[in-house]
């Protein structure tokens, strides 16, 4: 997994030279394991009690603007669902 932030107002974006992004090669093998988990049409919702006022998350048209066809859900869900496929 790799993950990215960025921080209105913390600076550091003027680098001028090379910024090496070294991923891990994907394995070439089958996965170890697959799991399809079913999530309920209002799940968005309720995570909106997590205090994430993403309107991506929510809002049909935000969803549009950002390329996607329906609101997304949460990234603390998806964790969530993701944990407890593996367990």
């Amino acid at each position: 997994m790799r993950s990215s932030l960025f921080v209105r107002g913390l600076g550091g974006f003027g680098h001028k030279g090379t910024i090496k992004n070294v991923f891990p090669e994907i394995p070439k093998r089958a996965p170890d394991m697959t799991c399809e988990e079913t999530t309920n049409s209002n799940q968005a919702i309720l995570y909106r009690l997590t205090n994430d006022r993403n309107p991506l998350h929510i809002d049909p048209e935000m969803a549009a603007m950002g390329g996607f066809e329906a609101p997304i859900l949460h990234g603390l869900c998806f964790m969530g669902i993701t944990s407890r496929s593996v367990q």
